[in-house]
């Protein structure tokens, strides 16, 4: 405390003439200064800072720098303590929750605080540099950029790739649901978190002046491009009246729909001047009428269609579908031409994906040979190549090794497939059900049909003919003659199967509307010289798996999809 100065006293003799009168008074003086700067005093306390801070323990198994993303998990003093707030930290997974920002680089196994709220840095990896916002990502310590999020990226950004921003947390309960809630029900649209009138006119930082539509979808279909559940009924996304195009039996974890493409809109703007296409704003009303206790439904890919090319740009949202009806609004640049827009095969196209408990399979053998008879050639058929000469390739118990197995030989000069079909080894979706995957192990022994060496890899395969239609899927490559039996377990999909000849579609079909399909194995030359080859099959197992239906897993609804065009006159 400096005295005050009392009056007629000399200069000499007041506190003024002190140089720690005089300190003091510069120290106040530097107080105030920072104080309106808003920067903390010497002796200020961080309380405002600290509020925004926990101490997390990076346990991800590697070096964090400033700014990466943990998850927190269990708190590390047991009990909770208001002002000690220290959790362990790992690397973020589904579902993504609880993500926090190192305040500073951080040691595998040290503790470090990081921002649990507030404003801070982050790393971000842009993808485009209109995202205005970042989400963290299941198996990730760097945020993606997005057109949504849970933190609003606050720095100008003019590239893409992996950079430190300033971002601010968003606080889910207002800026998040309660803001989406109201721009769905004012057919507004979501803009870098700022809510935007498009009834009539438009304006933000892309220049938009004004926007047509909503315009219906008019031509709906499954498109197999994506995913392995095919949607039913597409074409009741036309409108909303709770009738759905619906995707059940959801029941795998990880498990993907076929895209839901609609196309057409059921109206033609007509722009006064030159209207210029900028932004596209489709609207989803979708729901998750399966069973959330143990489950969710996300999107795995919304893409617009132009041209009848689904665009790279996916603007899936993290938000899990709903279980009622509810509009999710997405929104996309676009190059595409007003002509373009107003085409037959402009639209969009909607993959979902389930994400919870698996359904268990029930397993049925088709075909079990531990021991194979000698009269392998009866008990075995259509041993015939459907690529190369029929006359150089053939299947019996001809055996160079006095195995007891079947042999495919194939003969000098002969390069393609040869193909051995098992008696009764069948299975006929449409009246004994349809299944998932085609499950089983086959044991091997490569050895050469002369006594020249096999100069080349050997190819083992499955077969399956339905409809006519040769279908392979290649389990194993063979470079070895050392006569070793070898076991080959496989899981195979309807989708890891490739057409080899005949007039079917490009994949066996398992669902009920698929035909008689007959199950067997085939050998093939991959690469090398013109060689002669023998490989000898054992303890052949085929099994068809099929969901048990003990979990109800999820069911996808999708209730109307409409589009609005934006751009500028």
């Amino acid at each position: 405390m400096i005295e005050k100065v009392r009056s007629g006293q000399q200069f000499n003799q007041t506190p003024l003439y002190k140089s720690t009168s005089i300190n003091e008074i510069i120290d106040a003086a530097n107080a105030h200064q920072a104080n309106a700067l808003g920067r903390r005093g010497a002796g200020e306390s961080h309380l405002r800072e600290k509020a925004n801070l926990v101490s997390v323990r990076n346990d991800s198994g590697s070096p964090l720098l400033r700014g990466q993303c943990l998850q927190v998990g269990v708190h590390l003093l047991g009990q909770i303590y208001p002002r000690e707030l220290w959790f362990a930290g790992d690397v973020p997974a589904e579902p993504l929750r609880g993500c926090v920002l190192l305040r500073d680089a951080c040691k595998d196994g040290k503790i470090a605080e990081a921002f649990a709220s507030g404003v801070c840095t982050a790393i971000i990896n842009v993808t485009d540099t209109a995202h205005c916002y970042a989400n963290p990502v299941d198996g990730q310590v760097v945020l993606s950029s997005g057109p949504i999020g849970m933190f609003e990226i606050l720095s100008p950004v003019d590239s893409s790739g992996e950079q430190e921003l300033i971002v601010r947390f968003v606080h889910r309960a207002t800026d998040y649901d309660n803001q989406l809630n109201t721009i769905i029900n004012n057919y507004s649209t979501i803009e870098n978190w700022k809510l935007i009138n498009i009834d009539n006119t438009i304006s933000d930082h892309y220049g938009l002046t004004v926007c047509y539509g909503p315009y219906n979808l008019t031509t709906f279909s499954n498109d197999t491009a994506v995913g392995t559940k095919a949607w039913e009924d597409a074409g009741d996304a036309i409108s909303s009246n709770d009738t759905y195009a619906s995707n059940y039996d959801l029941n795998q974890n990880g498990m993907i729909t076929n895209y839901l493409k609609a196309l057409q809109m059921d109206g033609a703007y007509s722009p006064a001047g030159g209207f210029v296409p900028k932004v596209v704003h489709v609207t989803i009303e979708r729901r998750d009428t399966g069973d959330r206790t143990l489950s969710l439904v996300k999107d795995h890919a919304v893409k617009l269609v132009v041209g009848g090319v689904v665009q790279a740009d996916n603007q899936a949202s993290p938000l899990a579908w709903p279980e009622s009806d509810e509009k999710m609004i997405y929104r996309f640049l676009t190059t595409a031409s007003r002509a373009q827009t107003l085409a037959g095969d402009f639209g969009v196209v909607l993959a979902a994906q389930y994400i919870g408990a698996s359904d268990p399979f029930n397993s049925t053998n088709v075909i079990n040979d531990s021991a194979p008879s000698p009269d392998w050639t009866t008990h075995w058929s259509g041993s015939v190549a459907w690529s190369g000469s029929a006359s150089s390739a053939s299947a019996g118990n001809a055996d160079p090794t006095g195995a007891n197995a079947v042999a495919l030989n194939g003969a000098d000069g002969f390069d393609g497939f040869v193909k051995l079909l098992r008696s009764g080894g069948s299975w006929n979706p449409s009246t004994q059900g349809a299944f998932d995957h085609l499950g089983g192990s086959i044991d091997t022994l490569h050895a050469s049909a002369g006594p020249s060496v096999i100069g080349e890899a050997i190819g083992i395969h499955i077969i399956l003919i339905q409809a006519s239609t040769a279908y392979t899927a290649q389990i194993a490559t063979l470079t070895t003659t050392d006569n070793t039996q070898r076991t080959h377990p496989f899981t195979l999909e309807a989708g890891d199967f490739t057409k080899q000849d005949g007039f079917g579609p490009a994949t066996p079909d398992f669902t009920a509307a698929g035909g008689l399909i007959n199950m067997g194995m085939a050998t093939s030359k991959v690469g090398g010289t013109a060689t002669s080859w023998a490989v000898n099959f054992d303890n052949v197992v085929f099994n068809v798996n099929q969901a048990s239906g003990t979990v109800a897993g999820g069911e996808a609804a999708v209730d109307h999809i409409q589009i609005r065009i934006c751009g500028t006159t």
